[in-house]
């Protein structure tokens, strides 16, 4: 096997295991969740998200929790537009002009 071909391998193989596992960077977290990566650390430093350190002490997410904790997030903001809708009695639905 040319050192070519066993380098295009290993490249591939990485690609795939990042691909199909769970666990991300903090970048990846972030794009994943679909906010900055200073919003991932604030949560993180917060107690919100779970970090663990894999190899040399590199900081992992598990999607699970990523999951859990933008339910998390989307129960708040529906709680806080309910508690402002009954404040205001504003209507549920939008109603047609």
């Amino acid at each position: 096997m040319d050192i070519g071909t066993a380098e295009s391998y290993e490249n591939l193989r990485r690609e795939i295991q990042e691909l199909t596992s769970p666990w991300r960077t903090i970048k990846q977290a972030a794009s994943y969740m679909q906010v900055s990566d200073s919003m991932v650390h604030h949560l993180i430093k917060a107690g919100e998200l779970k970090v663990r350190f894999v190899g040399g002490g590199h900081p992992r997410l598990h999607t699970k929790d990523l999951d859990a904790q933008m339910w998390e997030q989307k129960r708040k903001r529906e709680e806080k537009v309910s508690i402002l809708r009954k404040q205001h009695e504003l209507p549920l639905e939008p109603t047609a002009a």
